[in-house]
């Protein structure tokens, strides 16, 4: 009997506590680099998002204002800067409340920080759209100038 217990192939106590130990360990580590990979990713696909939203606002108008007769400027804001602007039957205003843009008083852009036009001398309108802050602090912005004729 004392044979068979010198001979069985078996783990001690300490071998499988190293063995847990370093198991639980590379799950952790995998575990870590997941989640970090998937919050990359989300901040990401964020990004993207509000990058996109800020062009779909830039080259609507600025599409918009090439093809219009008349265009008018509304709701004046700071430094002779409208958040307003109406062409061709169309219009877009900007809500901060809301960080919405709307297309004939529907919702067309969200997630936007800053929308104006300003209208220099020169017949030159100055278009600038700006997206929400991100959660690391940055923000997308784009602006524009397109040349009126008078």
């Amino acid at each position: 009997m004392r044979n068979l217990l010198k001979t069985s192939n078996g783990l001690t106590l300490i071998e499988l506590l190293v063995s847990i130990t370093l198991l639980s360990m590379v799950l952790f580590i995998i575990t870590s680099i997941h989640l970090f990979s998937i919050n990359q990713s989300n901040h990401q696909t964020t990004h993207i998002e509000h990058q996109s939203n800020v062009r779909l606002v830039l080259n609507t108008v600025t599409k918009e204002i090439r093809k219009a007769q008349e265009i008018v400027l509304l709701e004046e804001g700071n430094d002779d800067k409208f958040h307003k602007i109406e062409m061709n039957e169309v219009s877009y205003e900007f809500y901060e409340s809301t960080n919405t843009i709307k297309k004939n008083e529907i919702n067309f852009v969200e997630d936007i920080g800053n929308f104006w036009v300003k209208e220099h001398n020169d017949g030159k309108l100055e278009i600038f759209v700006e997206s929400t802050q991100l959660t690391n602090g940055k923000k997308t912005q784009f602006s524009t100038e397109i040349y009126t004729r008078k």
